[in-house]
């Protein structure tokens, strides 16, 4: 696996957001190659907001 993909859902199981991990950044996290708030900043820069067909 390259990387884990994840939906983010509201409570009404609507898809509102979708975000992605490398499976290297997770590598690099274990070998102690970068910090854990390092990591959580590289899958917050991937947050993508799903726009509905009413969104401009």
């Amino acid at each position: 696996m390259d990387r884990l993909n994840a939906t983010i859902l509201t409570p009404n199981a609507d898809p509102t957001a979708t975000w992605h991990a490398e499976t290297a950044w997770f590598e690099a996290y274990q070998d102690g190659e970068i910090e854990a708030e390092d990591l959580s900043f590289r899958v917050l820069d991937t947050l993508e907001p799903i726009r509905t067909s009413t969104e401009k």
